[in-house]
Parts: C-alpha cells; sequence; structure tokens
C-alpha cells in the first residue's frame, strides 16, 4: 500500500527540484524587464524613495499619484538590504529580485498544486497535471518577473489555494480577504478577478452571509492599510485606486496609449502562447463551461477577460496575472475527455500527435525564455557592457531607436547605466561617423539595429571604419525559431559594435 503513494511523491519531489533549478536559470539569465512600468513604475519608485534619483524625473504616474505603492516599497526594502550588504552592481540587484520572486512563485504553485491535484484521480494525468503547471512555457518566464503581474496573480493563486484547501472545512474567509486586497494592491485590475470570485461565491457556491462579510473585511483591512502607505510614500493623503480610475478612464488628458479592438484577448489567447497551447486553452474553456458551468477558476478567468475586452487600451501583459490558472484548465478539460479518447483509436492516434507536438513547442519555448533575456534582450546588451567595458571611459554612438540606454525617449533607463559612460550620441547616417570619430583613451562602442544591417553598404562602411561586431541581443539560434513562430523583425534585435583600437 505504500509503494504508490512513495512513487507519486518522489515524481513530484522530481518535478519540483527540476522545477527549482529552471526558475534559478531563468532568472538568473533574464536581465532586465519584460515591460517598462516593470522597472520604471518600480525600481524607479523605490530609488527615489531611497533618495538615489529625484521624483521629478520619475514616470508621470508618480506625479498623477494613480500607481499603487506596496510592490515599490517591497523593492525599496530589498535595495536598501543589498546597499547594507554593499552589493550595489543594479544587475546583481534586480537578479535578487528576480530571486525572490521565484521563490515565492514555487510556494504558492506548489502550495496551489498540491491543493488541488486531488480533482484528479487518474495518475497519469495527475503527473501531466504537475508538468503543465510547472513547465509550460511562459511559467518559469512569468515567474522571475518582479512585476505587478506576477506578484497579483500569485497572490490571488494563494487566496484560491487557501479557499480549495479548506472547502469541506471551516473557510478562514478573513485571510482570503486579506490575500485578495493584497493581489488588488499590487495590481488594480485584479478586481475584474475578485469580482468573479465573489460572484462564485455567492451564487454558484452558496457561501453564507457573514463568511462573504468576513471575507470583505479582510479586504477593507488590507485596503486601509493601502491608503496609509500610499499617502506616506506619495506625501499627502491619496485615494490611488480612484486616481487610477479617474486618469485612466475619466480623464481626458490622460496620455493616450492606443485602442485595440473588443477581440484582441480571444485573439491573443489563441496566438500568445503559441498556437498549440492557445487553441488547446481556448477550447478546454469552452468545454468546461459547457459540462461544469460552475467552475471556479472560469468564474475568475471569464470575467477578467471580459471586463478587459471593454477596456480600450490592451496588451498581452493584462492578463499575465491568471496564467497560473492554465495548466488547471487544460488538465480539467483533457480530464474529462480522458475516457473517449482512451476508448477510440482514432482519437488515441491523434491524442498521440497532439500531445508530441504540444510537449516539443513547449520544451522550445522552455528554452528559449529560460537562455535570452527579458524584452528580446535589450538591457542583456547594456549588461555586456557593464561587465566588459570598466577599465576606460564608454563613449557611445547610437543610430535611430538603437540606444538600449534610452529606448523610448521619455526616461533614460539610469538605473542600468555603467558609472563609467561618458557621452551618448545619435547618429542617422553612416556618413556621420565623420563627425564623431572614435575617441582616444576611450572604449567606443556602437548599438544599431540589425534591421540597418540588411543593407550591406552599412555593413562594409562599419569594417572599413574599424567597427568589429561584438554582440546582439538576441542569439542567432533564438532568432530563428523566433521568426518560425511569429516572424520576428529584425528592428528588435539589437547589435553590438566596438571599435578595434586594441
Amino acid at each position: 500500500m505504500l509503494e504508490p503513494q512513495y512513487k507519486k511523491n518522489s515524481f513530484y519531489a522530481l518535478v519540483l527540484a527540476v522545477a527549482a533549478i529552471l526558475f534559478f536559470i531563468t532568472a538568473y539569465n533574464s536581465h532586465g524587464f519584460y515591460h517598462p512600468d516593470e522597472h520604471y513604475q518600480i525600481v524607479e519608485f523605490a530609488q527615489a524613495k531611497l533618495g538615489i534619483i529625484d521624483t521629478k524625473t520619475l514616470a508621470w504616474e508618480y506625479h498623477e499619484q494613480i500607481r499603487p505603492t506596496a510592490q515599490p516599497m517591497l523593492c525599496f526594502f530589498v535595495l536598501k538590504v543589498l546597499h547594507a550588504f554593499k552589493i550595489v552592481n543594479p544587475y546583481h540587484q534586480t537578479l535578487c529580485l528576480r530571486l525572490l520572486t521565484a521563490f515565492f512563485a514555487l510556494i504558492a504553485i506548489h502550495f496551489f498544486v498540491k491543493n488541488t491535484q486531488n480533482f484528479f484521480e487518474n495518475k497519469i494525468i495527475q503527473k501531466g497535471y504537475y508538468l503543465l503547471s510547472y513547465f509550460l512555457w511562459f511559467i518559469p518566464f512569468l515567474s522571475v518577473r518582479f512585476s505587478s503581474e506576477t506578484w497579483a496573480g500569485l497572490l490571488f493563486l494563494l487566496a484560491l489555494t487557501l479557499l480549495l484547501k479548506n472547502i469541506n472545512k471551516k473557510i478562514p474567509y478573513f485571510q482570503i480577504g486579506i490575500l485578495l486586497g493584497l493581489s488588488f494592491l499590487f495590481r488594480f485590475q485584479m478586481a475584474f478577478a475578485l469580482l468573479g470570485l465573489f460572484l462564485w461565491l455567492f451564487f454558484a457556491n452558496k457561501t453564507k452571509i457573514y463568511s462573504l462579510f468576513m471575507l470583505s473585511l479582510g479586504f477593507l483591512v488590507i485596503l486601509i492599510f493601502g491608503f496609509c502607505l500610499d499617502s506616506w510614500f506619495y506625501g499627502e493623503f491619496v485615494i490611488t485606486p480612484w486616481n487610477y480610475f479617474y486618469s485612466t478612464i475619466l480623464d481626458s488628458d490622460t496620455p493616450n496609449f492606443g485602442t485595440s479592438p473588443w477581440y484582441f484577448y480571444l485573439t491573443k489567447l489563441i496566438s500568445f502562447p503559441n498556437y498549440i497551447v492557445g487553441i488547446s486553452f481556448v477550447v478546454s474553456m469552452i468545454f468546461l463551461l459547457l459540462k461544469t458551468p460552475k467552475n471556479i477558476f472560469l468564474w475568475c478567468f471569464i470575467p477578467f477577460v471580459l471586463v478587459h475586452s471593454f477596456v480600450p487600451h490592451k496588451e498581452e501583459r493584462f492578463i499575465f496575472p491568471l496564467a497560473y490558472l492554465f495548466a488547471i484548465i487544460l488538465t480539467m478539460a483533457f480530464h474529462l475527455l480522458y475516457d473517449l479518447i482512451r476508448k477510440r483509436t482514432v482519437f488515441k492516434t491523434f491524442n498521440h500527435v497532439f500531445l508530441f507536438l504540444f510537449f516539443a513547442t513547449n520544451l522550445v519555448g522552455l528554452l528559449v525564455m529560460g537562455y535570452q533575456g527579458a524584452d528580446k534582450g535589450r538591457i542583456a546588451m547594456t549588461k555586456f557592457v557593464y561587465d566588459n567595458y570598466k577599465e576606460r571611459p564608454v563613449k557611445v554612438l547610437f543610430f535611430s531607436n538603437s540606444n538600449p540606454y534610452n529606448p523610448w525617449h521619455f526616461g533614460p533607463i539610469r538605473f542600468y547605466s555603467p558609472p563609467n559612460l561618458q557621452d551618448q550620441v545619435y547618429i542617422n547616417d553612416i556618413d556621420v561617423l565623420n563627425v564623431h570619430p572614435p575617441l582616444e583613451g576611450y572604449d567606443n562602442l556602437l548599438f544599431i539595429k540589425k534591421t540597418y544591417l540588411q543593407n550591406s553598404e552599412v555593413v562594409r562602411e562599419l569594417e572599413e571604419r574599424g567597427y568589429v561586431f561584438k554582440q546582439q541581443s538576441v542569439p542567432l539560434w533564438i532568432e530563428k525559431i523566433y521568426k518560425l513562430h511569429d516572424n520576428f523583425p529584425n528592428m528588435w534585435i539589437y547589435t553590438l559594435y566596438v571599435y578595434a583600437d586594441r
């Protein structure tokens, strides 16, 4: 009787151990940030509180007081501890933030998996659930991001865990409310998932009013804590959720970040995870909605996506907080279909082929995301400069949209700039190099997007002027994979040329 239990536990222990190694490798390699908000709204806010940078240089969101400050304050304390231990290398500091996130993610996923594994009686399907929970190709990458999307999603996952763990016992609604409040405090848009969960509790689960009151009380306690924290951070009484709502919905003077059609998320749910994973997920949701309409995970996921679909500005990352529900939704649907697949030869054959493609493409995704830096390696390029050009002053020349230290023109990324960076010069044509000759005693670096190098004349001119190719932001083998997947454009790839004077 003990042997099957031992085997089950040993398999899960192996999965968890491999996941820990993979998360660490991904954290180590994933330099930089997936989206500017991960840096400008968190790290720079923390730096301002540390007195390292002037608040006047912060992004407009700071001055509009629309960002919650729970995560910047967490970053503040981490950076303060690191400074106390003389860890001042910015790449080491952000590595610590990613490792902290990875550790938190492993804990949250572990507890969620252990408290939901009994949904699947079949041991083979249960093992598949373990693998999907940790090794869907985007999970390790998201799980090392010190971003509001990741931390809000993990806190929400812990709240679901606490609910499901005690579903047949006395449920600690107050503690669940605290976790949901923290999730909201890290990212206000989580309100849509919280609303879906509350509706499930009230209509599907028939939860008692007193229990919902205790949940709301826990949420309110954290909300008040957030008001106090934000007011202290901004230096005056402020209600950031209201400021955020007013600024992004009601205020016509707010910067316009573009609009997308209502079906944006439906198409992205299919294409963004890759078509095999995406189609499987959307079909799984439809199937579960028909077969198990009271499914708690659908009640959280569908309202979250639907409400986001009515917001004009849309981005793939807005769905990232609920990416941790992909594994259980996929597995639940497969579990319901398993008997039908197993009993019919044609379905069984199709299933084997499909699973092979599913796991093959997933493995490629894990390798790519575990090896390269975030956002196609932009900050990995600045790290290369930081690590390899320390002895002399550095002069940077850059073509249009090719400066990794100021990629968007709305604020330089001072945090990652090397202390010996002396000058940054924009050049709009290869002939302008005559006006900016290499400086003696300097490391003369030139950044240029790979799209410009399609012109062989540009490459020849660089070589004739003594500039030698040194690095590109996306390794060649990953570039080839991207082009197979989504016609990856060369305009996203930074290349570094160095003047060969030594």
